[in-house]
């Protein structure tokens, strides 16, 4: 039961399946246009096929001329919006609930992830049957300096209470009535500390095939000394494409 629920999950539409069918919803909150093709980029790239994008435009800084226009080529994508007063966790809420897919992915709209991310994801999902699978050991590009750095190393591939809030693969059938808190910064740990409370736990997958962007616009704020703690450094940031296997 579980190798035909990791097939199903990892090579999209079997045999039966509606062709709209999609097994993950990969969901982006963003309040800046100029990041928009950086997602769909992101989005396009990935190699696992059942999926749909769900774009969250959070503020007055869009039109829908451009949402339009940024979308209109990619196929199972769409667009909502969201006022500028909510928080990012009712940003995040408002897309899960436009989202048809039981497991979905949050992009941030400054990372990078592989062509592979979402396989894998989908992967560390079905198998670990965790309510939430992200990464806890991860590559961090600070692009103030251009280094590459392995933030919380030796933390891959076991439970852990805390995962990166751009990696997070959420399966809404255990969410119960689990919401991500009315918060901007800490939401993520928010949801995954409710989920545990209700009983559920999170699962850390490997290191590979994501990398956090961190510069001077980040919705996190935190300097570099502060990034580098339990870090290991990898060298100059040309080295980006060894973590996207």
């Amino acid at each position: 039961m579980v190798v035909a629920e990791i097939v199903e999950a990892t090579q999209g539409a079997a045999r039966g399946r509606r062709r709209d069918s999609v097994d993950v919803s990969v969901l982006c909150v963003t309040n800046r246009p100029h990041r928009l093709v950086d997602v769909v980029g992101n989005y396009e790239r990935q190699s696992f096929a059942a999926r749909e994008l769900v774009i969250v435009a959070h503020g007055g800084g869009f039109d829908d001329d451009r949402l339009n226009e940024a979308l209109t080529a990619v196929p199972n994508a769409r667009w909502v919006r969201a006022p500028g007063r909510w928080s990012l966790g009712a940003c995040l809420n408002h897309g899960l609930d436009q989202c048809r897919a039981r497991r979905v992915a949050k992009f941030d709209d400054d990372d990078l992830y592989g062509e592979h991310y979402l396989a894998d994801a989908m992967l560390s999902s079905v198998v670990a049957g965790a309510a939430v699978v992200g990464k806890r050991s991860y590559v961090a590009h600070l692009t103030a300096t251009d280094r590459l750095i392995l933030r919380f190393p030796g933390e891959e591939c076991r439970p852990s209470a805390n995962l990166a809030g751009g990696t997070l693969v959420i399966d809404r059938d255990q969410l119960g009535g689990v919401r991500f808190p009315d918060l901007t910064v800490g939401e993520d740990q928010g949801l995954i500390r409710s989920l545990r409370r209700a009983g559920r736990w999170a699962y850390a997958g490997d290191m590979f095939n994501y990398v956090q962007r961190r510069g001077d616009d980040n919705t996190w704020p935190a300097d570099e000394q502060q990034l580098r703690r339990r870090a290991v450094d990898l060298g100059a940031g040309d080295r980006i494409d060894g973590v996207l296997i």
